[in-house]
């Protein structure tokens, strides 16, 4: 999590260690340890320290040695393998010492292999590598894009790249402006631009590409494309995921520093935790858990992390975050401080919370639970994938355990099941195959499949026929045109009234909307199987978007977010995992439930909801400081030429009357619009918004 940033200027032009000092000096949450400057001709690199690993402590960056000076925000987690293969490059480098930091290992990879490298680095890396003999600037993201890093290229002037756009700004010629496209895609809660970011002239380089930038142009390449690994030998599932998700863990836990982890008391935060804590014991190392805790038993999961707890013992020391005892605006205002974009939804600020709480208590690092449903996946699909193969039976018996497992579990936790008997959930995952029978033309299956769901499920014979009959009947043609005219008249419901209508116009929110319907129907077409849904998944760029989020909550406060669930090796294994291993006998994920099985209490391993925190967010928005609220949104500020005023008003006073009223994209409309204004009047960058300027630091 540390900061890095770099400039090479075009033209002749030579850089001085003070261009990338006053990048850094921007970041400097982000350097705590120290702040260093390099340059030599037409490059500069920068370097804000937050010290984590016990190797970091030896570390100097930007690091100089032959030809080659890099900047790294990286964690290497496959040093065990690389090193040895680059012991004969780091003693030509003079960096074959007792103790090789990872930014050594980063370097070494490139002077061997060249860009080829950063193929072989597993682990969470952003870096900027200056290589003085091709006079070439390489930079790179790991493979889920997990550390973020910022690029602004104006030809012929310069190329620079940081770990946060504020730094970016420091540099001559590059104005600061919004975004508008990007704006609109923010407050429409549906959209987003996988290189944009909230300010026109920056970018991000995508997880898993490669750049390369000279005076003369910049190319940047795709290195890694995530694919199943090779198919596992049946058998030894559990075993195999156990073990890596053990080493994945592991790896995490490199610290010279005490480590916390997030402790929801879900199957994902509570498998991370009761393997560290096992890992750790012995090791001297203290493990903290940091939890939210609320009020309302409803939505309160400290009873399943309290379960947790006592199995652990004095293996873990507990800490609570009371979200209800925040103020709204306080918060944001305090998040605004560092967080240069204005784009903040939802929940997120418990993230933000967590790890201000780790950082109270020593803790540099904070691993995270994150996306394990993802990673593992549900293998909801795999009853898409019995109706592909007419395996009715086995559907319904299927169904059948879902639902004794959740309606076991519904008196321990506020079910988030949307179902209420096993025919809605047959048929939400028949209804795919059964359209894409219809489109294909497929009459004898279309019937056979619409008489077994009668049979196994009490469905109508003839509903599917009334449901599908265009796309049964139609040409082609006439059915694609049709589906362009849905997908436009659900997109014109999917723009907010909150938006402002002529802006929402000169973006074409409609327009983008309804593009993202078809391409979203385009891609799925045929994809039925638990490991498309999966792939899909793994590969929206909302998913970098998170982590990217994580990674600049924890930098505002000196804490690394780690992701263990992230873990490439294990994410490509479990893509490989055949789908009885994530859905069986009605357990979802059921190769995490069955490797962690004997080391969770029961009442967390047999978990199938999640709290309900819906009704705590309400109370956040509307019952935590209402008048500084009420008064925020009868004057938006420059948030007013984005955000229509008066609707967004109305969906305030409803919530106030009654939150339930509202739908959750309506309290998404809501908070989109209210930090947006709120960034206007506390970001240190938003008067360089309305100006254009970038001043410098004082």
């Amino acid at each position: 999590m540390s900061g890095v940033a770099g400039v090479l200027y075009c033209g002749g032009k030579s850089a001085a260690p003070a261009d990338a000092q006053r990048m850094v000096d921007r970041m400097g949450h982000r350097g705590p340890d120290g702040r260093r400057a390099w340059a030599s001709g037409p490059v500069a690199l920068g370097h804000a320290m937050l010290h984590t690993t016990r190797e970091s402590l030896t570390e100097t960056l930007p690091l100089v040695t032959g030809p080659f000076t890099l900047t790294a925000d990286a964690r290497i987690d496959n040093r065990d393998v690389l090193l040895p293969q680059l012991r004969p490059t780091l003693q030509a480098l003079g960096l074959d010492r007792e103790v090789v930091p990872d930014s050594a290992v980063v370097i070494a990879a490139y002077a061997r292999w060249g860009t080829a490298g950063v193929e072989r680095l597993v682990g969470d890396f952003a870096f900027a590598l200056w290589d003085d003999r091709q006079q070439r600037l390489v930079c790179a993201r790991d493979p889920f894009g997990i550390r973020p890093l910022y690029l602004a290229h104006v030809p012929g002037r310069f190329f620079a790249v940081a770990s946060e756009p504020k730094a970016l700004f420091e540099l001559d010629g590059l104005d600061v402006r919004l975004d508008e496209d990007r704006i609109a895609e923010s407050l429409s809660g549906r959209l987003y631009d996988p290189v944009g970011t909230a300010f026109a002239g920056v970018t991000r380089l995508p997880g898993g590409h490669v750049l390369t930038a000279t005076e003369e142009r910049v190319e940047q390449r795709r290195y890694w494309t995530l694919e199943p690994a090779e198919p596992p030998p049946s058998g030894r599932y559990t075993e195999q995921f156990a073990e890596l998700f053990d080493e994945a863990v592991r790896c995490r836990l490199r610290s010279a520093f005490p480590i916390s982890t997030e402790l929801s008391g879900g199957l994902d935060s509570s498998a991370v935790t009761v393997v560290a804590a096992r890992l750790l014991r012995g090791t001297g190392t203290p493990l903290h858990t940091i939890s939210l805790a609320y009020s309302d038993p409803a939505s309160d999961e400290r009873p399943f992390g309290q379960a947790v707890l006592d199995q652990l013992g004095a293996a873990a020391i507990p800490h609570y975050v009371y979200p209800e005892r925040e103020k709204i605006v306080d918060l944001y205002t305090e998040i605004y401080q560092t967080l240069d974009d204005p784009r903040v939804r939802g929940n997120g600020y418990g993230n933000y919370l967590s790890a201000r709480e780790a950082s109270r208590h020593g803790a540099r690092i904070l691993l995270t639970g994150q996306d394990g449903d993802t990673a593992v996946g549900h293998g909801w699909e795999r009853l898409s994938e019995m109706a592909l193969a007419g395996d009715w039976a086995t559907l319904r018996a299927e169904a059948d355990h879902v639902f004794a497992r959740c309606k076991a579990d519904q008196d321990r936790s506020r079910s988030q099941f949307g179902f209420q008997q096993p025919s809605q959930l047959a048929s939400a995952y028949i209804t795919p195959v059964l359209q894409f029978w219809a489109e294909e033309k497929a009459f004898v299956r279309f019937a056979q499949a619409s008489r077994m769901l009668r049979e196994h499920f009490g469905a109508s014979a003839l509903g599917p026929a009334r449901r599908y009959w265009k796309q049964l009947f139609l040409p082609g043609a006439v059915r694609r045109a049709r589906a362009r005219q849905l997908a436009e008249a659900t997109a014109a419901g999917h723009v907010p009234p909150t938006v402002d209508a002529d802006f929402a116009r000169r973006t074409n929110l409609h327009g983008k909307l309804a593009e993202q319907i078809l391409d979203k129907e385009s891609r799925m077409r045929g994809r039925l199987t638990a490991l498309d849904a999966q792939m899909d998944v793994l590969q929206s760029f909302a998913i970098e978007a998170n982590f990217n989020k994580f990674d600049l909550y924890g930098a505002a406060v000196g804490v690394e977010m780690r992701h263990p669930f992230m873990d490439v090796r294990l994410v490509r294994f479990c893509l490989a995992l055949p789908s009885r291993e994530k859905l069986r006998d009605g357990w979802t994920r059921a190769v995490l439930r069955d490797a962690v099985w004997d080391d969770l209490p029961e009442t967390v391993r047999t978990r199938m909801n999640k709290m309900d925190h819906g009704s705590q967010q309400d109370d956040f928005i509307f019952q935590s400081q209402p008048d500084r609220v009420e008064a925020l949104l009868a004057d938006l500020g420059p948030a007013a030429a984005y955000a229509h005023a008066e609707a967004v008003r109305r969906v305030w006073q409803a919530g106030r009357t009654d939150a339930s009223r509202l739908d959750e994209f309506e309290g998404a409309w809501l908070v989109a619009a209210l930090t947006l204004a709120l960034w206007f009047r506390e970001s240190p960058l938003a008067p360089r918004v309305a100006t254009g300027s970038a001043p410098r630091l004082d």
